[in-house]
């Protein structure tokens, strides 16, 4: 018995055990990326047949079905098992029934657009939401219509299913509708790890009703793990992309490919283009571009702004001479043609900034800071200094010092302490170095 079918009693769902090394057979029928996390395996122990979790983890060895009639025999015994819990019932086979395809259809609510096509041995179901708030009853439907399709497709063992969405029309749903969608994916996860091979989302958020948005998507996927490739794509093509390398059958034919679009091969979102090939004539004879900017080549800000100024230099050299003759019209230094730097600020201010007190800065302030400075520290509502800033008391090490703590904290000795007490005693405020 090569190939064995455990067919769900419930809903028909076919599960696939391929034959693997001496009387063993692994539960196959996942995707490639969920079969290196699970591992269901047929095989017979001491106690007899059963069906086992292998997966790594602390489930490891658990059991997970029994042949109903027990199982001592030399084969898997075919018939009836049942889950260890007896809550669930299934049928062991050799072979499948075959039930008929879907016809394609196309499902219209007003907040979305459900299309569905099948083709071979793969199905692609594609929803596009539109910018209307879900109704109760839509909501039922759509999911009454999603349903029926994973069933459908469950129950042929040679069959998978691809999801696009298309949601960049998207309101915010409210969160009945919310729980009602993590809900229905906890009843139907077990049937989506059969047939789902890849789903893609194209969604790319603009303020923040998007943002909000993308929030409760990115929120969903952490209740609902994927067990198979999953994406958010800011446009068709990049899903169509990402679909064709997830599950390249899908697209073999280019019947749900977009035009252009090389199956297997997913490229990067933010791939820049050429110039040249967006409007080559823009850059036939060089005419719109600046000397130095080669078309078809994508280079940095600073060549482009470079190459820019070099060419503007002359010109206005060239318009008006004398604005270039000495430095009289311009800053010290200026070389025609170059980009003159801003004057270092650091030039006036040597060495790092250090916090000032208002006794230092008094003394380089002009007359009006000076007076609304005094303004607000004699305004009979102003909090006290004591207030704003709490009294610590002096650490032991700290009266240890031979020096004032303010010079052994870097200060020099012609700068007024920190926080020292002015004339009336009073603390003065501690200023940035900003002003």
């Amino acid at each position: 018995m090569p190939t064995l079918y455990l067919i769900d009693c419930s809903d028909g769902a076919v599960r696939v055990l391929s034959e693997y090394g001496q009387d063993r057979w692994l539960s196959s029928r996942w995707s490639p990326l969920f079969l290196k996390s699970r591992r269901h395996v047929l095989l017979r122990g001491p106690e007899g047949w059963r069906l086992q979790d292998q997966s790594p983890g602390p489930g490891y060895g658990r059991c997970l079905l029994l042949p109903a009639g027990g199982g001592a025999g030399s084969s898997p015994p075919l018939g009836a098992w049942r889950s260890e819990d007896g809550k669930h019932e299934f049928t062991l086979s050799d072979r499948y029934s075959d039930y008929p395809p879907l016809q394609d259809f196309k499902h219209e609510e007003l907040f979305i657009s459900m299309t569905y096509v099948e083709k071979g041995d793969t199905a692609l179901f594609d929803s596009k939401v539109h910018a209307n708030p879900f109704t109760d009853d839509g909501l039922e439907r759509c999911l009454s219509v999603y349903r029926e399709v994973v069933v459908s497709l469950a129950r042929r063992p040679g069959m998978t299913l691809v999801l696009r969405s298309d949601m960049q029309e998207a309101l915010v749903p409210c969160m009945r509708h919310v729980r009602r969608f993590v809900a229905f994916g906890m009843e139907i996860g077990e049937l989506m790890d059969i047939v789902v091979r890849g789903h893609a989302m194209i969604f790319k958020p603009k303020g923040i009703t998007g943002h909000a948005c993308l929030s409760m998507i990115k929120w969903v996927q952490r209740l609902l793990p994927a067990h198979n490739p999953e994406t958010i794509a800011p446009c068709v093509e990049e899903a169509n992309r990402f679909l064709a390398q997830a599950h390249p059958k899908a697209f073999e034919d280019g019947k749900h490919v977009a035009p252009g679009i090389v199956p297997g091969k997913v490229q990067s979102i933010c791939r820049a283009k050429d110039c040249q090939e967006a409007h080559p004539k823009a850059f036939e004879d060089g005419k719109h571009a600046a000397p130095g900017i080669a078309p078809g080549k994508v280079q940095s800000v600073r060549e482009v702004k470079d190459c820019l100024a070099e060419e503007a230099s002359p010109f206005l050299a060239q318009a008006r001479p004398k604005a270039f003759e000495d430095d009289e019209h311009g800053a010290p230094g200026v070389v025609p043609g170059a980009v003159p730097r801003s004057p270092r600020v650091a030039a006036h201010h040597p060495g790092p900034r250090r916090a000032q007190s208002a006794g230092s800065l008094r003394s380089s302030k002009t007359i009006a800071s000076d007076a609304s400075l005094t303004g607000v520290r004699s305004g009979a509502s102003r909090r006290t200094a004591s207030q704003r800033r709490p009294k610590m008391g002096s650490h032991p090490d700290l009266e240890k010092l031979e020096v004032p703590v303010w010079v052994a904290m870097g200060y020099t000795s012609r700068r007024t302490p920190p926080a020292s007490k002015g004339p009336k005693g009073c603390r003065e405020p501690m200023l940035c170095g900003c002003f």
